[in-house]
């Protein structure tokens, strides 16, 4: 059973009365426990622990502020509330996704149920159970410090006597890699929306960043980290290496049953020159193609004749860039002539004497 609670902000009681019935028919009719509370002004929202709550549904027209309810979820969004919100307003309202998930509008047919619809939906993405104040994350970090950096402390204590900043810089690495060990112990399958993180949460140039030029054209960035890295405002590399990102059709265009299974290769990574990124809404996907090198300058990123539009999570990048060391290390030899048919012979011969 779908179970979770919703934090109301409205100021009018007929609505919240109006709500609660409908969230009342809706956990019978579809067998759910979607729990309900609803506060008048913000500074009894203020009041609430937000982080008891799984959704919150705001006004933003309160006691005749046209404005309000914006001021409250933009206070969410300061205090780090992990919180999927939406909309529920009369007035003219034009969300662009700064304050809430979506919006909706009061008079709309069936909006109530709608809304709950929505939320249900966000519930199966597992996002309220992750992300949320009481989600999995906080207690995955909980963990980590209680069976781990507790028992360290000494060495983290260490480190910040050295520089503090930089402690705390490391600290939150180590976090992360912690995090990556944890989830990555069980992923027999894996879905395309994990490998690309858009828009950027750091544009900051480094390998995997996918970038693209004034004419659309899409590249991976392949340059080590340690040539990226700025040390004192100074990267180690003036240029970084970069590999096309092609259509699959421009390779494997026909329907042919040979045109197919080399697509399919190409599709499985099963051919050496090329590595699939899949498509989804996040990134429209493509054939990186490890023969299409590219090396520019710096500065070019510099002066916006690239855009940084995408960015391959760092566990499937170690992957990408593994095939295309293998690709470049190939030492090949030459073709040697042998009889086949001899040594199938001698082999023969061999077992019969045996």
């Amino acid at each position: 059973m779908i179970s979770f609670k919703i934090l109301h902000l409205e100021d009018e009681k007929e609505n919240i009365t109006n709500f609660q019935r409908t969230i009342n028919r809706y956990n019978v009719q579809h067998n759910c426990d979607i729990k309900y509370e609803a506060v008048l002004s913000i500074e009894d929202f203020n009041k609430k622990n937000i982080r008891e709550f799984d959704a919150t549904i705001i006004d933003i027209k309160l006691n005749g502020n046209a404005n309000e309810g914006y001021l409250v979820l933009d206070n969410m969004k300061q205090a780090l509330d992990r919180i999927p919100s939406v909309i529920y307003t009369g007035t003219d309202s034009v969300n662009d996704n700064k304050y809430a998930l979506k919006t909706f509008t009061k008079g709309d047919e069936n909006v109530d149920e709608q809304i709950l619809d929505f939320l249900i939906n966000i519930h199966k993405t597992g996002i309220m159970n992750l992300l949320g104040g009481k989600g999995q994350v906080e207690q995955i970090l909980a963990n980590i410090y209680n069976n781990n950096i507790r028992h360290n402390i000494d060495e983290w204590l260490n480190l910040a006597m050295e520089d503090s900043s930089k402690c705390e810089t490391a600290l939150l690495r180590f976090i992360g890699h912690c995090l990556e060990d944890i989830l990555h112990s069980n992923c027999e399958q894996t879905y395309a929306a994990e490998m690309y993180i858009s828009p950027l949460l750091n544009e900051e140039l480094s390998p995997g960043l996918i970038i693209q030029d004034n004419c659309t054209n899409k590249f991976i960035v392949i340059t080590p980290a340690c040539d990226l890295a700025l040390r004192n405002g100074v990267r180690k590399a003036d240029t970084i290496q970069l590999c096309c990102i092609e259509n699959i059709t421009k390779h494997f265009s026909g329907m042919s049953g040979a045109l197919k299974n080399k697509r399919h290769d190409a599709l499985k990574n099963k051919n050496n020159m090329f590595h699939y990124l899949p498509k989804c809404n996040i990134f429209e996907g493509g054939l990186i193609n490890f023969q299409g090198l590219k090396t520019i300058e710096i500065s070019e990123l510099e002066n916006h004749n690239y855009k940084p539009i995408a960015k391959i999570a760092s566990s499937y990048f170690k992957n990408i860039l593994a095939r295309f060391s293998n690709y470049y290390s190939r030492q090949g030899q030459p073709d040697i002539s042998f009889n086949i048919e001899e040594i199938d012979q001698d082999l023969l011969n061999q077992e019969i004497e045996r």
